[in-house]
């Protein structure tokens, strides 16, 4: 990314997640809603990962990873208020942690910043733990550096894997 946009831009990394059919669609839905944010000027995507769910879930997920360039005066907060209404209006519903979902997006990243509070948590804090996070992260960003774990993904991803 050349300078001028890396001023004008925060750089932020977004997990998407989907076990409730038809989940290639929540994807694509979620990602078409990302891009017509006003903030968001950019967005590129991983491929798809099919991998079975952590906790009570009843099916697999479909999983990526999508970089987006969100504009420098928007904050985590805000722009969690806005994924957030994108799972609501795609018919996320919370009941169970870990449960089906129609959709699900996490902030993974946003430029170095590490912020921790009752409300969010970046890094996302298992992010160095899932596979389906660290292996679309590969493709997106292998050198981008855990601004905490002073790691790369590819690192995470080997020490993972291996």
């Amino acid at each position: 990314m050349d300078d001028l946009k890396k001023r004008n831009h925060n750089l932020v990394y977004l997990g998407l997640g989907s076990n409730i059919p038809p989940r290639n669609d929540y994807l694509s839905q979620a990602r078409k809603k990302l891009r017509q944010l006003a903030c968001v000027k950019q967005l590129r995507a991983s491929s798809i990962y099919e991998t079975k769910p952590l906790g009570p879930g009843s099916g697999n997920y479909l999983n990526q990873v999508v970089e987006l360039m969100v504009n420098k005066g928007v904050s985590p907060h805000y722009f969690l208020e806005k994924t957030q209404e994108i799972e609501n209006q795609l018919g996320r519903i919370r009941t169970i942690k870990w449960g089906d979902r129609t959709i699900d997006l996490d902030i993974l990243f946003w430029n170095n910043l590490i912020l921790k509070d009752k409300n969010l948590v970046i890094p996302h804090p298992l992010l160095q733990d899932r596979l389906f996070v660290l292996e679309p992260m590969v493709e997106l960003n292998s050198e981008l550096v855990h601004p905490i774990l002073k790691l790369s993904i590819t690192e995470l991803f080997d020490n993972l894997s291996s």
